[in-house]
C-alpha cells in the first residue's frame, strides 16, 4: 500500500508545471509635446534570455504628468501606440507600431557573460540604426490631436547620433 501511495505521489508531482518568470528589458520610449507622459516599450525575456513565446513586446504609459505610475493603453491609445505584425524567431522579434506601420522595428537578444543584451534597430534616414526614442509633436484638435511631425532618434552603425523627421 505504501508503494502505491508513493508511486501516485511521484506521478502527481511530475505533472505539476511551473509558470516561467519573465523580466522586462527596456527598448525605447515615445515622448510627446502634449505633456510629460511617456509611452514605453519593453521585451519580455526569461532567465536564459529567451523571448516570451507569445507577444514578447509590451507597451504601456508612465503617467509622469499626474501620479507617475504605469498604466495600460486604453481603446484610443491602442489606435496609435499598439504593436502590430509581431513576428518572433528564436532570439529575434520584429514588429510595427500602428502609427508608424511602414517602419519595422527589429529586436535582437543575446546572452553575453550571463547577461541579456538587447539591441533595437530600425531604419532612420535610410540607414540601419539603433532606435533610442521617438518624439511626437501634436496640436489639440476638436476631437483628436493632429500630429505635426514625428522625430526618430538613434545611432547609426558607427555610433553617430542620427535623427529623422517624419511629417504626415
Amino acid at each position: 500500500m505504501l508503494k502505491i501511495c508513493l508511486v501516485i505521489s511521484l506521478v502527481a508531482v511530475s505533472n505539476i508545471s511551473f509558470a516561467t518568470e519573465y523580466t522586462s528589458f527596456p527598448l525605447f520610449r515615445i515622448e510627446r509635446s502634449k505633456n510629460s507622459n511617456q509611452v514605453f516599450y519593453t521585451v519580455q525575456l526569461d532567465q536564459d534570455c529567451v523571448l516570451k513565446k507569445k507577444n514578447p513586446i509590451e507597451g504601456y504609459w508612465i503617467m509622469y504628468a499626474t501620479h507617475k505610475k504605469r498604466e495600460k493603453f486604453n481603446f484610443f491609445d491602442k489606435l496609435v501606440y499598439r504593436i502590430v505584425n509581431q513576428k518572433t524567431q528564436q532570439n529575434t522579434v520584429s514588429f510595427e507600431l500602428k502609427a508608424l506601420s511602414k517602419r519595422r522595428v527589429h529586436v535582437n537578444v543575446k546572452k553575453i557573460k550571463n547577461k541579456c543584451q538587447v539591441e533595437v534597430k530600425t531604419t532612420i534616414k535610410n540607414r540601419n540604426s539603433a532606435l533610442k526614442k521617438i518624439f511626437v509633436s501634436s496640436v489639440e484638435g476638436i476631437m483628436f490631436p493632429t500630429v505635426k511631425y514625428v522625430d526618430l532618434f538613434g545611432e547609426d552603425s558607427k555610433g553617430k547620433k542620427i535623427k529623422e523627421r517624419i511629417i504626415p
